[in-house]
């Protein structure tokens, strides 16, 4: 039986890019795109959707009220909300209604399949998708997001986020201040990539090249510091990594930034070790070229225009 996804956007130009980019998702996928929540409403009369995909902002009743009457009419539908607006207090309202995944505009085609077939996948643990992205079930994503929560309280990064080694976003929980964030994992996907060829260099262990995440996995920092932000990356294992990213505001303590985020370091890896169920294939792309000078431009300039 197909499965069956609903999404609703009021621009009919994002919904019919979005519709096109699901039908990436292969055969055994039944997919209906509507502009309105009250069509989307009308339609679930009689549909039963498998999964829910929707934008936040609209005419009448948001994403959020959408979502929930969904929910309450079938508990067990999936729901992911899009938004431009990363804001706190969107993301809390989300995580109480029990949002499969919130994420951000602009993205791209490869993040949503990928949210897409993890949000209907039976399976209870981390695998890997035919594409070579990872798809991380329900039960280890809520146990990431409540490591980045708490990471979040204690240092009070802008942003905190998880994405893989090849350049796609999982997770990510605070505001992300018109950053691309496609654009800022693959940077930093490729400063790993040159601190594995430096420990390469340095004759030492190539945790790339192991078949399983052992007890001393080594971890690797990276740290941007730029005019108007901070950047600190970490990685989990050879796959994974997570970044948090500050507003500039006097001197940040580099020291206790380091401290909170060895510990949460070492919580994402129990996660991923005990939710693991299969090691994926080399992710880590090795052009990795002027990765400071792209930081800074990335981060060079406060960006306070949103789009929708």
């Amino acid at each position: 039986m197909s499965k069956h996804i609903l999404i609703i956007d009021d621009d009919v130009r994002v919904l019919r890019y979005l519709q096109q980019g699901l039908m990436g998702l292969g055969d055994g996928y039944a997919i209906t795109a509507v502009n309105s929540p009250e069509e989307a409403l009308t339609h679930i009369e009689g549909h039963k959707p498998d999964l829910v995909i929707s934008d936040l902002r609209m005419p009448g009743i948001d994403g959020l009220q959408l979502l929930q009457q969904i929910h309450e009419r079938y508990n067990d539908t999936r729901l992911v909300l899009m938004t431009a607006y990363g804001t706190d207090e969107v993301q809390e309202a989300a995580r109480k209604l029990g949002i499969y995944r919130f994420i951000t505009k602009p993205f791209r085609n490869e993040n949503l399949i990928n949210i897409a077939r993890s949000a209907l996948s039976d399976a209870d643990n981390i695998a890997i998708s035919t594409e070579g992205m990872l798809i991380i079930p329900d039960k280890s994503l809520t146990a990431i997001n409540d490591v980045l929560h708490q990471l979040r309280t204690e240092v009070r990064p802008e942003l905190a986020l998880m994405a893989d080694m090849s350049g796609h976003v999982i997770t990510h929980v605070g505001t992300t201040m018109g950053i691309d964030l496609n654009s800022l994992v693959a940077l930093v996907a490729g400063s790993f990539a040159t601190a594995a060829e430096l420990d390469r260099i340095f004759e030492k262990i190539n945790p790339y090249e192991q078949q399983a995440i052992p007890d001393d996995e080594p971890m690797y920092v990276t740290y941007q510091e730029g005019r108007n932000h901070d950047c600190y990356s970490a990685n989990v294992g050879r796959d994974l990594f997570f970044t948090v990213v500050f507003k500039r505001q006097g001197a940040n303590k580099v020291g206790m930034v380091w401290l909170y985020m060895r510990r949460t370091f070492r919580n994402l890896q129990e996660i991923i070790m005990t939710q693991a169920a299969q090691v994926p294939p080399e992710l880590i792309s090795n052009n990795s070229t002027s990765v400071v000078s792209e930081f800074e431009t990335m981060f060079k300039d406060e960006i306070d225009k949103k789009i929708e």
